[in-house]
């Protein structure tokens, strides 16, 4: 508030203008009381804005690295389609396993990669949130039975990709592996649905009283931070 006569800033509540004696009349103070509820109600539509846009962020993160790891695991269901196919009949060259390696191995690099940013982003949430440590640590152990799944459905292919190299695979072999196959993919959809759901009551938490959008932001800024220092020099 200032006085109209000389523009000192005034207290709230003063009733002259220490600086040149003038009273503050009942009507500017009135005036300013509402200029003040006014810019209240601003800020706090901001506040209340800005943890939307949080919560809208990083489900539509998440939405984007699961999607991410869908498209290449449908890649790698693709390659084992293929050698199932092909290895029965015949055995595969050397040229061909070493392609095929290199493929698998950057799919499953890949998908590793997407897993952790979605890792890294709910660890950088819950250290905004006053009680979710008992969510995260179940995140933690959900993510890390789903890398356990994908150990698992990887080296079994690695194993009968390393047998196709030398023989024909008959067909009791095929139908063997790809029944531990399906049941390791199904784990892996059942773990993710699961992680889906953990993730959401996560998200949902940024909506709360006790998420603190001033730390998340430098929390951002620590994870952008730390994820530059791990980048490797082009």
């Amino acid at each position: 508030m200032f006085c109209k006569k000389c523009g000192f800033r005034l207290d709230d509540d003063a009733n002259f203008c220490p600086k040149c004696g003038t009273t503050v009349s009942d009507d500017i103070k009135n005036q300013f009381s509402q200029q003040t509820n006014i810019s209240e109600k601003e800020n706090t539509y901001t506040y209340e804005l800005s943890r939307k846009d949080m919560y809208d962020f990083n489900v539509q993160l998440y939405n984007n690295y699961i999607s991410g790891e869908q498209e290449m695991f449908d890649s790698y269901d693709d390659f084992v389609n293929a050698i199932l196919s092909a290895v029965k009949s015949t055995n595969i060259p050397d040229e061909e396993y070493k392609k095929y390696e290199r493929s698998i191995i950057n799919i499953f690099e890949v998908i590793i990669n997407l897993i952790n940013c979605i890792k890294d982003a709910q660890h950088t949430l819950v250290r905004c949130l006053d009680s979710s440590s008992g969510l995260d640590n179940e995140l933690n152990g959900l993510w890390s039975s789903y890398f356990e799944c994908l150990d698992t459905i990887k080296n079994s292919f690695f194993s009968l990709l390393y047998k196709a190299t030398y023989q024909a695979i008959d067909y009791n072999s095929a139908e063997s592996f790809k029944s531990q196959y399906k049941t390791q993919a199904q784990k892996r959809t059942e773990l993710l649905r699961e992680a889906s759901e953990k993730s959401g009551k996560l998200f949902r938490l940024i909506l709360n009283d006790s998420f603190d959008p001033l730390r998340y932001k430098i929390e951002q800024f620590k994870l952008a931070a730390r994820l530059e220092n791990q980048a490797p020099e082009v």
